[in-house]
C-alpha cells in the first residue's frame, strides 16, 4: 500500500459543483413519515473498531475535473475543494436518500413544538473541533448568523433564513432553538444539512465570502492539509474526530484531471479509488479493462436543467422557452450521450425518485418536453418570430435570433448533448453557438448570472418542495450579479410561492402530495427552467485497495463524492476500509 501511495497519481472525480446544491442543497428523496423523530445512525456510519484500533497509512486517491486547483476550503464559497463539504465540515444531520431518513450527526435529535413554530435541536456530546476545542451550540448559532448577515455566502440554511426563520438561539451548550414566523415543516432538511464552522476561528475572518481557509479547523474526518500543489493536494485524518476509530485510513489525496478521457485512463490503470463521474460507456471503456472497478448506479434526485437567461431577449417569453424545449430530441440525447442509462425529463421537472409525489400522467400537464419540431416552429411563427429567407428566425424587433450555449470543456456527456440541441434549434431556425469554457470559469460565471443559455446539474432535496423552491420560489431569488447556487434564472412565481407556503404548513404527507401535484401544474404552465434528463447517481469504486463500498447487495448509501450533492457521501467516506 505504501509503495502504491508513493508511486501513483491520485484521482478522484469530483465534478465540482455545487452543489447548492449542488449545490449545497438538501439531499434527495422522501422524508420519513414522522417528522418529529430521528432514526438511529446507520451501521455503516457508526460502527467502531475495537479499543486500541489503529489507522492504516493508506491514502484514498480521488480526483477533480479541473485544470488546476486554487486554495479554497471555505464551505460558504462557490465550489470549494473537495471534501470541504461533508469532509472537513459537517452538518447537523445527514439525509440518507436510500433509507429516506435523517441520520443523526452533529445533532442527535430534534423536536417540533405542537404548533410547529419552534424547532429544538439537541447536539451530540463529546464532539471537538480538530484543534481540540469543544463543539457547542454557540458554533451553530454563529454559523447561521454568519449566513444571515454576510452577503455572498452560500449554504442550504439560507433558504429558511430568507423566508420563515425568525430567531435562533443557544439556551445551553448542547441545545439550539429555532423559532419561525410561520409554519415551515420542510425547513428541517435545509437547517440539518447546513455545514457548521467554528466560532473561535471564523469570528476573526475579515471577509468570509473570499476567505481561502488554508488551515481548516473542522469537526469532519479529514481536516489536516499536509500538502497543496496546483495539481494535487492531501488532507489527512482529523486527530480529534468524534467517531471512535474512524476513519480507518490516513488521508485523502485529490488530483486535478482535465477531462473525462483522462479520468477513464486513470480508472483503467487503477489510480482512482472512488469517484463520481458520468461515464455512460463505463462497461466497455473501464470495467472491461480493470475487473477491480465496480459501480453502483442509483436513481438520482437531480434533473439536469437548461436555464435561459431572461435578461437575454426573448427568453423572458414563455412561448420561446417552451418551443426551444419542444425542439429538443431528448430520446436521442439519452441514447447518444448516456447510452440509454438516463431518462428523458417530463414537464414536472421531477425525476422518478419522486414517483409517489408525481401526478400519474405528467403528459396531461403539457407536451413541451415532447419532441415535436413542427409544432415548435409553428409556436415561434405564431408568436411573431419569423423565419427569414436564410432559414433563420428574427426577434420581434427584426434582430437575428443568435445565442450562445455555455458548455464545459471536459464534460463529454454535456458536450454530446449540446451538439444535438444546437442542431435541433437550427432545424427550427434558431442560431445557437456553443461557448466552450473551462470548469473554473463555468462555476464562476453561471452562478453570477453571466450566461445566455446554460446547463446545470439540478438540485437534490428530500421532497419536491426543495426542488420547486430552488427553481421558481421567490425565497431563492437574488439580485442579478449576486452569487447564488440555486435558481439561476432568478424566477419567482407568485402561484408557486402560495403553494410552497401551504406545503410547508402541514406535516400531513398525503396533503403535501396533493399540493405537490398543484406545484407540478404551475411548473408545467410557466416553464421557469427547461428539464432535460434525469440520470443515475454514478458512484464508481476501485476494490483493489479499499473495501466497504456500497453494492447492490448492501446498498446502504448513495456514494457520489461531489461537493454537497450527496451529503451522505460522508457515510461512505467513513465506511471505506483499506485492505
Amino acid at each position: 500500500m505504501l509503495v502504491r501511495k508513493l508511486s501513483r497519481l491520485l484521482s478522484f472525480i469530483v465534478i465540482l459543483v455545487l452543489v447548492a446544491g449542488c449545490s449545497q442543497a438538501a439531499p434527495t428523496q422522501a422524508p420519513a413519515a414522522e417528522p418529529t423523530d430521528v432514526a438511529a445512525p446507520t451501521e455503516a456510519a457508526t460502527e467502531a473498531a475495537p479499543v486500541g484500533c489503529t489507522t492504516s497509512d493508506a491514502v484514498l486517491n480521488s480526483a477533480a475535473l479541473l485544470n488546476a486547483f486554487v486554495v479554497n476550503f471555505n464551505p460558504f464559497a462557490n465550489n470549494p475543494n473537495w471534501p470541504t463539504l461533508k469532509g472537513i465540515f459537517e452538518p447537523l444531520m445527514v439525509f440518507n436518500t436510500l433509507k429516506g431518513e435523517l441520520v443523526p450527526w452533529l445533532a442527535e435529535s430534534y423536536t417540533w413544538s405542537e404548533d410547529y413554530k419552534t424547532l429544538t435541536i439537541n447536539l451530540r456530546e463529546g464532539v471537538k473541533w480538530s484543534d481540540g476545542q469543544d463543539f457547542t451550540a454557540n458554533d451553530v448559532v454563529f454559523t447561521f448568523n454568519l449566513l444571515k448577515n454576510t452577503p455572498g455566502l452560500n449554504g442550504s440554511g439560507l433558504t429558511p433564513l430568507n423566508s420563515t426563520v425568525d430567531t435562533f438561539t443557544a439556551p445551553d451548550a448542547k441545545t439550539v432553538v429555532f423559532t419561525f414566523k410561520s409554519v415551515d415543516t420542510m425547513s428541517i432538511y435545509d437547517i440539518a444539512n447546513q455545514d457548521i464552522v467554528p466560532e473561535h476561528v471564523w469570528k476573526d475572518v475579515t471577509d468570509p465570502a473570499t476567505y481561502e481557509n488554508n488551515m481548516p479547523v473542522g469537526t469532519g474526518p479529514f481536516t489536516e492539509l499536509v500538502d497543496f500543489q496546483p495539481q494535487a493536494y492531501e488532507l489527512d485524518k482529523n486527530p480529534n474526530y468524534w467517531q471512535e476509530c474512524k476513519p480507518t485510513y490516513k488521508g485523502i489525496r485529490v488530483t486535478a484531471y482535465s477531462g473525462n478521457e483522462a479520468q477513464v485512463a486513470a480508472l483503467v490503470s487503477g489510480e482512482i479509488d472512488w469517484t463520481g463521474s458520468v461515464l455512460p460507456n463505463i462497461d466497455d471503456a473501464v470495467i472491461a479493462h480493470n475487473s477491480q472497478i465496480t459501480y453502483n448506479p442509483n436513481p438520482a434526485g437531480m434533473t439536469v436543467l437548461m436555464h435561459l437567461n431572461p435578461n437575454t431577449k426573448p427568453f423572458d417569453d414563455i412561448v420561446v422557452r417552451k418551443a426551444m424545449s419542444m425542439a429538443i430530441n431528448r430520446d436521442q440525447i439519452v441514447q447518444v450521450a448516456f447510452n440509454n442509462k438516463a431518462e428523458a425529463a417530463d414537464v414536472t421537472g421531477l425525476s422518478d425518485v419522486y414517483a409517489k409525489w408525481k401526478v400519474s400522467d405528467p403528459s396531461s400537464l403539457g407536451d413541451w418536453t415532447t419532441y415535436n419540431q413542427e409544432q415548435a416552429a409553428q409556436m415561434l411563427e405564431d408568436a411573431g418570430y419569423k423565419l427569414g429567407a436564410d432559414g433563420l428566425r428574427t426577434n420581434k424587433d427584426g434582430s437575428p435570433m443568435v445565442f450562445k450555449l455555455t458548455m464545459v470543456q471536459g464534460f463529454t456527456d454535456w458536450i454530446s448533448a449540446g451538439e444535438i440541441m444546437v442542431q435541433n434549434w437550427k432545424d427550427i431556425g434558431m442560431n445557437v453557438e456553443t461557448n466552450m469554457i473551462d470548469p473554473g470559469a463555468f462555476f464562476g460565471s453561471v452562478p453570477m448570472g453571466d450566461y445566455q443559455i446554460a446547463l446545470w446539474f439540478g438540485y437534490t432535496s428530500p421532497t419536491p418542495y426543495g426542488q420547486y423552491i430552488r427553481m421558481m420560489g421567490s425565497a431563492t431569488v437574488v439580485p442579478w450579479g449576486a452569487f447564488t447556487m440555486q435558481n439561476f434564472a432568478h424566477y419567482g412565481s407568485t402561484d408557486a410561492d402560495a403553494l410552497l407556503t401551504q406545503m410547508a404548513s402541514t406535516d400531513d404527507q398525503a396533503k403535501q402530495i396533493e399540493i405537490s401535484h398543484e406545484l407540478q401544474k404551475v411548473f408545467a404552465e410557466e416553464a421557469p427552467v427547461i428539464p432535460l434528463w434525469s440520470g443515475l447517481d454514478w458512484a464508481i469504486f476501485n476494490n483493489e485497495y479499499f473495501t466497504g463500498w456500497p453494492t447492490q447487495e448492501n446498498n446502504y448509501s448513495l456514494g457520489f463524492p461531489q461537493g454537497g450533492v450527496d451529503p451522505e457521501q460522508i457515510i461512505v467516506m467513513l465506511a471505506a476500509t483499506p485492505k
